[in-house]
């Protein structure tokens, strides 16, 4: 996380505390704190995802993997406006990312067989690692 946002995390730690001294009767499950304190933590969250694709090297020309894309333009509208509200790629992006993970799985589960992928309206099969930069640093991968 980045340096300014942990500042930021514990001003508002110690804003809040300061706050409950006059307010013990407001929040005594502790939801407010944690909705602000905790929504500090989605950047750290896509960074991290970003980074086991990024280790596991997925080759991103054959996949279009965009967390922060689907975080902004999915997750978001349907958390704050209750349902999702679709844009061009929307359906793509989710299906890119689902498959992506499901690809790191079956490498971490040394699978090396072959897996289907939906594209351009057609099933196609292919070896797991047609979907891999490199082989030889994924078979070394400690992830």
């Amino acid at each position: 996380m980045p340096d300014g946002i942990l500042d930021l995390k514990r001003r508002l730690k110690s804003t809040w505390k300061e706050w409950r001294t006059y307010y013990p009767e407001i929040d005594k499950e502790g939801f407010l704190n944690s909705r602000i304190l905790n929504s500090l933590e989605w950047d750290s969250f896509i960074n991290k995802v970003e980074r086991l694709a990024k280790d596991f090297e997925i080759d991103n020309t054959k996949l279009n993997l965009n967390f922060r894309l689907l975080k902004n333009n999915v997750r978001d509208k349907v958390a704050h406006e209750g349902r999702m509200i679709p844009f061009d790629n929307a359906h793509d992006l989710l299906t890119s990312l689902k498959f992506g993970l499901k690809l790191i799985l079956l490498k971490k589960l040394n699978y090396k067989g072959e897996v289907f992928y939906h594209e351009n309206k057609y099933t196609r099969n292919f070896k797991i690692n047609h979907f891999f930069k490199d082989e030889m640093k994924i078979a070394n991968n400690k992830v």
